[in-house]
């Protein structure tokens, strides 16, 4: 898989291209006003060795959800915490639902299990009543809300995977990567973990912090200590950890959300009137449909404007004619539909109601 298979493709041969980066997912009003200039201070803690468990950190996040220490673990991103939990579960069949993120079939191969996928469709809606289950199943991978449609599942048929999980002895891990920034975070099952699911998060991107490389998974206190045998030590660094506990607040988070969900409806407003079909995003990234074209081909005439979009062919289940877009902040996300309406042209806004 290269790397290119993802959002944030900004570097080339170690110098950051000068792209205005719409394809990652990270919060647009990030990092708080005053993070940066604390990371920069914090420079001198590298001059030690992190904390071998990342004890306070985990103490913090467990107190953020009210949860127990013990069903915290901290890990170097949340795509650790997904390697470690598939490591720790007994290989068997792997279950994808997608479309949805690549590393969870790279994680589930890499230790054995046999990944298979549920292949979802317009409108890319979750129905735990039709999910079946194939014989030997010992993960699944649930991105909730999920990448790259940006739907949620509803917390009631969350859960009611976890009983098909739990009855055949698998594991559901329910990715919550996206949650901080969604308007439905009651919809969360952070609270509801056991031996059988667990669950992931990463405060980077609310954070705005994706290179420092910080996340997290809640379960069982059983399951975490499975999990957490086979981490490495030192794996979280000391200037991530400190970020995190200093300025991982309530506030922000729901200044943030209010933000993306009134500048998500004005560009779904204007990206309708191109004629795109927009997929009803409930977090701060938009996955696009227009039959006709060519997803890598615009990427490309995108980049050559200063613009980076997301590709979003190589999501399985996805062809050529998507692509995804991150929300940013109002004048840079004017910048890219402009740039769209050039290609694209653009309707009077009574033409396209009732378009979705």
């Amino acid at each position: 898989m290269s790397m290119a298979e993802h959002g944030a493709d900004v570097w080339r041969d170690g110098v950051r291209l000068p792209l205005l980066d719409f394809s990652s997912n990270v919060n647009p009003l990030a990092p708080p006003k005053g993070l940066l200039k604390e990371a920069h201070h914090l420079i001198r803690l590298a001059y030690d060795y992190p904390e071998p468990e990342s004890s306070s950190l985990q103490r913090f996040l467990a107190e953020y959800h009210d949860v127990q220490p013990a069903q915290v673990l901290a890990t170097n991103g949340a795509n650790e915490a997904i390697y470690l939990a598939t490591a720790k579960a007994p290989p068997g069949v792997a279950l994808i639902i997608a479309p949805t993120y690549s590393e969870y079939q790279r994680a589930a191969e890499g230790f054995g299990h046999k990944a298979t996928y549920v292949r979802l469709r317009h409108p890319f809606e979750l129905k735990a009543s039709r999910i079946i289950l194939p014989e030997h199943t010992s993960m699944i991978y649930l991105c909730n809300p999920n990448n790259p449609t940006g739907t949620i599942t509803p917390k009631a048929d969350v859960l009611a995977l976890h009983e098909k999980a739990k009855a055949m002895g698998a594991i559901l891990l329910v990715d919550e990567v996206h949650m901080d920034l969604a308007e439905n975070e009651e919809d969360s099952v952070i609270k509801e973990v056991d031996d059988h699911m667990i669950v992931i998060r990463s405060p980077a991107k609310l954070l705005g912090i994706p290179g420092l490389r910080v996340g997290y998974a809640v379960s069982s206190a059983n399951r975490i200590a499975s999990i957490a045998s086979i981490r490495p030590t030192w794996d979280v660094n000391v200037i991530a950890s400190e970020l995190v506990k200093h300025w991982m607040k309530r506030d922000y988070q729901e200044e943030s959300r209010h933000y993306v969900s009134k500048e998500r409806k004005r560009i779904v407003n204007r990206l309708l009137r191109m004629g795109f079909t927009v997929y009803p995003s409930k977090t701060n990234f938009l996955l696009l449909r227009k039959p006709g074209i060519n997803s890598a081909k615009l990427k490309m005439r995108l980049m050559e404007r200063g613009y980076l979009i997301r590709d979003a062919s190589s999501f399985e289940g996805l062809d050529h004619t998507y692509i995804r877009i991150g929300i940013m902040r109002a004048r840079q996300n004017d910048e890219l539909l402009n740039a769209l309406k050039a290609f694209f042209g653009e309707a009077k806004p009574h033409e396209t109601q009732g378009r979705s």
